[in-house]
C-alpha cells in the first residue's frame, strides 16, 4: 500500500511541475477563470435598467408632467428624446434609438383633474423579447402607483385610508434583497468554471503522455491504472482549488456578491462535483488521440450542456420535458443548486442532499469508466 501511496504522489508531483513549467497551462489555470469570470459577470446579466424612452406630450399639462416624472425619476427608463410629432415618434422606435414611447393626448390633464379616466399610449419596442418584458412589468407598476395616488386624492376625506386599502402589503425578497442577477450568475460561474476547467485540464494528460513518447514507459513501470488516475486527479483537484479560491476573490471584491455560506462546506462539495467533471476530462483523454481533440471534444461535452441545460441561464421548468429528462445526467444542474444554496442562504447539506447524492452517484460512475477505459489503453 505504501508502494502504490508513493506511486500516486510520483504522479501527482509529476503533473504539477509539468503545469508550473508550462506558460501557456500555467496562463490558462491562472488568468482564464478570472477572464470567464469578468466576461459572463458583466456581460450575462438580466437586470435591465435605464431603458431608452421616447417621449411625445401633446398636452403639456402639470398632470401631463407627473406623470412623465414617474418613469424619469426611476432608474428603469431613460429620456432620450422628447419629440413633438407621431413621425419623429415612429422614427425613434424605429431606429431603435428607443425601446419604449409615450405618448400623452390632449385633455390628459383635464380628465385626470377631473378624476374620470384617461387614455395613454405606451409603445414598446418588442424585437429584443426580454426587454420588452422588462419594460412591461415596469410601466405596469409606475401606472399602478400612479392610478392608485389618483383614486386615493380623490376619495380623501369620504372614506378612510384603512378602507381605501384594505390589505397592507409588504414583500420582502430573502437572500437577494436588491434583486441583482450578479449574485445569481457569480456562484453559478463558480459551477461553469469548475467544471469547464477541470475537464479541459485533465482531457489531454493521457493524450499528452502519447504525443510526448512517454505513454511507454508509464506502460512499462509497475504503477497501476488507478494509481496513475488517482495521481493525476490529486494534481488537478489541487489546481481546480485554486480556481475556485481566484473566482470567489474576485467575486467578492469585483462584485461584492455574498457569501453565507461555509467555505469548507464549499471545498468538500466542490471535491465531490470534481470526481464527474476531472472522471469526464480522463475519459475524455484516454479515447482521444491528440490534446487538441481532446480539448475539444472537452468544451462540447462541458461548456454548451453546462451553460443551456444546467439551469445556469435558463430555468429548467421552462424546457420541454424531454429536454428536462436530459438535465438529470448533467451534474451541474445539482451543482449549481448546491453553490448558489451556499452562497446566498449559507445553507447546509440538510437543505440539497438530494443533489448532492445524484451528482455524487454520476462522478462516481465517471471515475469508473474513465479508469476502465484508460485500462484497455494501457494493459
Amino acid at each position: 500500500m505504501r508502494h502504490a501511496r508513493s506511486r500516486s504522489y510520483a504522479i501527482f508531483r509529476k503533473e504539477l511541475i509539468q503545469v508550473w513549467r508550462d506558460p501557456r497551462t500555467l496562463a490558462l489555470v491562472l488568468v482564464m477563470p478570472i477572464m470567464m469570470l469578468m466576461l459572463y459577470g458583466y456581460g450575462v446579466s438580466s437586470d435591465i435598467r435605464e431603458i431608452p424612452t421616447v417621449i411625445l406630450d401633446y398636452d403639456h399639462t402639470p398632470q401631463s408632467r407627473e406623470f412623465i416624472q414617474n418613469f424619469t425619476s426611476s432608474n428603469f427608463f431613460t429620456v432620450q428624446q422628447n419629440v413633438n410629432s407621431t413621425k419623429a415618434f415612429d422614427d425613434a422606435l424605429d431606429s431603435s434609438k428607443a425601446k419604449v414611447g409615450i405618448l400623452i393626448p390632449p385633455e390628459f390633464g383635464r380628465k385626470i383633474a377631473g378624476f374620470t379616466q384617461a387614455t395613454v399610449l405606451i409603445a414598446i419596442d418588442g424585437s429584443e423579447p426580454n426587454t420588452a418584458n422588462a419594460a412591461i412589468g415596469y410601466v405596469n407598476t409606475i401606472v399602478s402607483a400612479y392610478s392608485s395616488n389618483i383614486v386615493i386624492k380623490s376619495l380623501r376625506g369620504t372614506i378612510p385610508a384603512s378602507r381605501l386599502m384594505p390589505i397592507d402589503l409588504r414583500p420582502r425578497v430573502w437572500y437577494n434583497p436588491d434583486l441583482k442577477s450578479i449574485n445569481f450568475i457569480v456562484p453559478g460561474l463558480v459551477a461553469i468554471i469548475l467544471m469547464y476547467m477541470s475537464t479541459l485540464l485533465t482531457s489531454g494528460t493521457i493524450a499528452r503522455e502519447r504525443e510526448h513518447g512517454t505513454m511507454e514507459p508509464l506502460v512499462a513501470s509497475p504503477i497501476k491504472s488507478w494509481e496513475l488516475m488517482l495521481g493525476k486527479i490529486g494534481a488537478y483537484t489541487v489546481i481546480s482549488f485554486a480556481d475556485i479560491v481566484l473566482v470567489l476573490v474576485a467575486g467578492k471584491f469585483l462584485f461584492q456578491v455574498p457569501f453565507r455560506g461555509s467555505v469548507p462546506v464549499l471545498l468538500i462539495m466542490s471535491t465531490v462535483f470534481l470526481l464527474s467533471s476531472l472522471g469526464l476530462g480522463l475519459l475524455i483523454s484516454a479515447r482521444s488521440a491528440t490534446q487538441q481533440s481532446a480539448s475539444l471534444l472537452a468544451f462540447l461535452l462541458t461548456m454548451i450542456p453546462g451553460l443551456l441545460l444546467s439551469g445556469f441561464l435558463f430555468p429548467i421548468s421552462s424546457m420541454p420535458r424531454p429536454i428536462q429528462f436530459l438535465t438529470y445526467f448533467i451534474p451541474a444542474r445539482y451543482f449549481l443548486v448546491i453553490v448558489r444554496g451556499i452562497f446566498l442562504k449559507g445553507t447546509g447539506i440538510a437543505s440539497w442532499w438530494t443533489d448532492a447524492l445524484p451528482m455524487a452517484i454520476l462522478g462516481l460512475i465517471l471515475f469508473i469508466l474513465s479508469i476502465r477505459a484508460f485500462k484497455k489503453q494501457v494493459v
